[in-house]
């Protein structure tokens, strides 16, 4: 039988931090997630195809919520389907959402 690896945590919180070419995202034990480059001279952000600053850092900002987002939307989840379980045993019908 094959072990299964450990999956990779990145623990929160998430940070954007600037550098002068880009804004790299950071987990809590500060390993690099993300580098989003950027480019302040028109002539060359057109040239190389990259972000104005304000973009990139747009982006890296909301790179950084995404642990946020992801407890966020499992709650949500979680409470929808106790909703709609409650809804569905009161008219007798099965649980549409059922335990893992």
């Amino acid at each position: 039988m094959i072990d299964k690896p450990e999956p990779r945590r990145f623990p929160p919180p998430w940070i954007a931090e600037e550098t002068d070419a880009c804004f790299i995202v950071r987990d809590a034990s500060r390993q690099a997630l993300a580098y989003v480059y950027f480019e302040e001279e028109p002539g060359r952000r057109s040239a190389a195809k990259l972000l104005t600053r304000d973009e990139a850092r747009r982006i890296a900002a909301n790179i950084a919520k995404l642990p946020e987002a992801a407890v966020a939307l499992t709650k949500r989840a979680t409470k929808m389907a106790g909703l709609s379980n409650a809804y569905f045993k009161s008219l007798g019908l099965p649980s549409l959402f059922q335990a893992c």
